[in-house]
């Protein structure tokens, strides 16, 4: 059969989006964002507080490649189960900033102190590399700017997609409230000046996650957070 092939200039190629999956997991409910370019199937995990079948489960059904597993802060509560899915995702890098790294290396004494409900003895595997201000994370073809706010604790960060005005922002913001300062290194000056210096100067239509809860917006924090008070 010969015939003619008629492009068809109506058409277009599937475009990428930057997608999220965020559910709360563990014990104390921290929220795990799963983050993922669309078309490339590319991701990262940030934040795995428990729950690792439900957060592999996940991965798996979307199809992902995960490229590292990262912490906005490292708390007992958004660790857990790290050594677990890294096996499962055969090894993938583990980074948190560098001063967070002490309170990484005490996961089961925040077991005993806390009396956080976690399998024990807990294994935290090394941390590949770590995190500075300004560092661009690939996720696909998107990318991500760290934000180091320390306060909650010294090595908090955020992760900031400034294209699709995103911020996956750990314990350092809340809906209406912000992140507890008496734990280990925490301060809550500093963590004023994180969020008013560096959080609120972003545009007033980021949509914010949090570490724990429901979503919310820069604008909405700037005019009801007391942090501002």
């Amino acid at each position: 059969v010969v015939g003619t092939f008629k492009p068809d200039f109506n058409s277009q190629a599937p475009m990428a989006e930057l997608k999220k999956i965020i559910f709360p997991v563990g014990p104390i409910q921290a929220n795990c964002c799963i983050i993922y370019d669309s078309l490339a199937k590319s991701g990262i995990i940030i934040d795995t507080g428990g729950d690792v079948e439900k957060i592999y489960a996940a991965v798996k059904k979307e199809g992902l490649t995960i490229t590292g597993i990262y912490y906005t802060h490292a708390h007992i509560d958004h660790i857990d189960v790290t050594g677990m899915l890294q096996a499962k995702l055969r090894g993938v890098p583990i980074r948190c900033h560098q001063q967070d790294k002490f309170i990484y290396d005490m996961a089961q004494m925040q077991i005993n102190l806390l009396g956080i409900p976690v399998p024990t003895p807990i294994n935290i595997p090394p941390i590949a590399s770590y995190f500075n201000e300004g560092d661009v994370i690939p996720v696909g073809s998107f990318n991500a700017r760290v934000i180091h706010t320390p306060g909650h604790s010294p090595g908090s960060v955020c992760f900031h997609f400034p294209d699709q005005k995103l911020l996956i922002a750990g314990d350092t913001l809340f809906r209406g409230s912000y992140g507890r300062t008496d734990l280990w290194g925490g301060s809550e000056e500093t963590l004023r000046q994180s969020i008013t210096q560096k959080l609120f100067t972003l545009p007033p239509e980021t949509r914010v996650v949090p570490g724990h809860g429901p979503e919310t917006t820069i604008a909405f924090e700037r005019a009801n957070n007391p942090i501002s008070d």
